[in-house]
Formats: C-alpha cells, structure tokens, sequence
C-alpha cells in the first residue's frame, strides 16, 4: 500500500492552492463540462482535485479560456496519486494529478486539425500536474502541447513542461 502524504503537507498544499489561484470570472455562455475526480487513497479531497483543474486550465491556453473550455471541452477527468516517475521526481514532485481533457467531435473555438499536430477533434489530452517542488505540467502528445500554447511542439515529452507561479 503506497504511504499517504503527511497531513502536514496537505494543510500546507491547501494553503497553497485556495491561497494563491486567481479568480477566473465566467463570463463565456454554454455550459461547463463534465469532472470526474477521483484520489488513490484518500490522497486529498475531491474538492482540492477540481482546484488543481482550475489551477491547470488558468495555466494552459487557449485552452483553458473559458470561452473554449465550455465549447470545446466534452468532459474532465483527473486522479490524485503518488509518483513514481524518475523524471518528475527529479524535479522534486511526489505526487500528480493527472488531468484528461476529452475534445468534442467537432470543434467550434479551436481548429479540428493543424499540419504540426494532425486532428485535435475527438482526442482525449492527457496532461500531469506535479507537486511540491516546482509546480507545473507535462504535456505529453502534440496535440496537447499545441492547445496549451506550449513551443516548439514535439515529440520529446519531458522537454514540454509549463511551470506554475502557484
């Protein structure tokens, strides 16, 4: 059974989290799209696994503008777990929150393709989310990359990690 975070760490990750995340205003019509979370054992709370989505779409544009992720965005998941990942701990993460975007069919704010990334429409992005150390995400497929304004786009996943002032 993998060991839970010190309770001293999740008090001092909350702080961090409802402390410091701008307010995101909504003000784009539609509706938001659907979140699904879930944490591996009892890591933290539901609540605190939808605010790393809001810290993580504040941070990925285009994408996250609201305008695109209530249009674009068909459904959220994300899952809170320990990590085991030799290069995020090297950056002194011990746990993610892994966040997939699932993109409608047919897309109305972002483009349905682009020659760098090939079809955006329909995909699932995945995303990982890291903390403590230095908080950011990866974004691992090029399509991902694109969508989150992330450049050059390529193939070399770990090269692709957007640090978070959080």
């Amino acid at each position: 059974m993998a060991k839970l975070m010190p309770i001293a760490t999740l008090i001092i990750l909350n702080l961090w989290i409802f402390g410091t995340k701008a307010a995101l205003a909504d003000t784009a019509s539609g509706p938001w799209p659907e979140e699904k979370v879930s944490s591996a054992n009892g890591l933290m709370p539901d609540e605190l696994v939808h605010k790393f989505i809001d810290l993580f779409r504040s941070a990925c544009r285009p994408l996250g503008n609201l305008d695109v992720w209530k249009n674009d965005v068909d459904m959220v998941e994300a899952h809170a777990e320990l990590d085991y990942i030799d290069a995020h701990n090297s950056i002194g993460w011990k746990a993610r929150v892994r966040i997939g975007v699932k993109l409608k069919s047919n897309l109305s704010r972002l483009p349905n393709y682009t020659p760098d990334t090939g079809v955006i429409a329909g995909q699932t992005l995945w995303y990982d989310a890291g903390f403590p150390g230095k908080q950011g995400f990866f974004a691992y497929k090029r399509s991902s990359q694109f969508v989150c304004g992330m450049k050059p786009i390529g193939d070399q996943q770990f090269r692709y990690v957007t640090w978070i002032p959080w």
